[in-house]
């Protein structure tokens, strides 16, 4: 039998009309369950052969197979901002297509990524000149890109939060998360100004909302007044225009307060998991010789159950090399 390279032309237009004419009678469920068994790259190609194919390619059906795939090859780097019901066929293709290309600059030897922003940074606020060499000029204190990969969450010394939609065609704008609310002492020099940490609930396909806890260090602050000085706690969720997800929000759920005075914030360290807030300073105690010593603590708090704005609540302290003796004038010992 002749390949279909060499069989005539007047033979072979007949056949490929009755295969075209096949492919337009078979259901689409059956069209889609064929697309299944072929890579994502083919799909493309097939897309351009013919009006019935690019029809089919643009089935939901198939780009929900096609993300599953993803997240099967690469478990948790795909995460979706709304519940997959809520996706458009266009909006899943765009979140498989984007995860492709960034694979293939991942494997790139020039080391050029398949796509990439560029933000510049102004401020105008004297804690702009607090940061590193000067005339270097930073506008934050720290940065956070949340998975998925479209907001960039950058957190001020200030005490704002701002973020970039890095899909928007004006990603290097920021946009207000929490304003600005503290000022920063002028010439003050550490990179240390901000700790955060970011609890975002595992094992799931997609992200509604997530908890972002803050701490401006004190002792950069120009007014600081008082022994105390708060630990946020901020829930971000997603704002929606319809089914469009448009912008980010912050709610403040919590303000814990720790002493500044008895203890130093400077290597203040952060952990959230669910309930649980954990954190880290560095104390003095009155030993028995009542010499004042540095001690390391760490601190376990079910921060839902604490009075917004109090100081006196329940906490777990665990210190390095004395646990039991924490010499600490503030709030309970353990859970009780």
């Amino acid at each position: 039998m002749n390949s279909y390279s060499q069989t005539t032309l007047s033979f072979a237009l007949p056949f490929y009309g009755r295969v075209a004419t096949i492919i337009r009678t078979l259901p689409m469920e059956i069209s889609i369950a064929i697309l299944e068994q072929v890579d994502f790259w083919d799909i493309l190609r097939f897309r351009r052969t013919c009006k019935t194919f690019h029809e089919i390619t643009k089935a939901k059906a198939l780009w929900i197979h096609l993300f599953r795939e993803c997240e099967r090859l690469s478990p948790g780097a795909l995460v979706l901002e709304k519940p997959l019901h809520m996706y458009s066929s266009s909006e899943l293709e765009r979140v498989v297509v984007v995860w492709k290309s960034t694979e293939v600059g991942w494997r790139t030897s020039d080391g050029i990524p398949s796509r990439h922003r560029t933000i510049p940074i102004t401020c105008t606020s004297p804690s702009c000149k607090s940061f590193g060499h000067s005339g270097k000029q930073h506008g934050y204190s720290s940065a956070y890109l949340v998975p998925g990969g479209r907001w960039l969450i950058t957190l001020h010394p200030e005490g704002g939060i701002s973020y970039h939609d890095l899909e928007s065609p004006d990603y290097d704008k920021p946009r207000t998360l929490v304003p600005n609310y503290l000022e920063i002492r002028e010439g003050y020099h550490s990179t240390r100004l901000v700790s955060f940490t970011v609890d975002i609930p595992g094992h799931r396909p997609s992200i509604q909302s997530f908890k972002l806890v803050q701490y401006v260090h004190a002792h950069a602050v120009k007014k600081h007044t008082g022994q105390y000085w708060p630990i946020k706690i901020w829930n971000v969720s997603f704002v929606f225009d319809g089914q469009e997800v448009c912008g980010l929000h912050a709610d403040c759920l919590k303000s814990i307060l720790v002493d500044t005075h008895m203890c130093s914030d400077f290597d203040l360290n952060l952990s959230l998991r669910n309930e649980l807030l954990a954190f880290g300073l560095q104390c003095q105690y009155s030993g028995l010789t009542r010499a004042w010593k540095p001690m390391e603590y760490v601190f376990v708090v079910e921060w839902a159950n604490v009075e917004d704005g109090s100081s006196d609540y329940p906490r777990l302290v665990n210190g390095r090399g004395l646990a039991t003796r924490t010499g600490l004038a503030t709030g309970k010992r353990g859970y009780g």
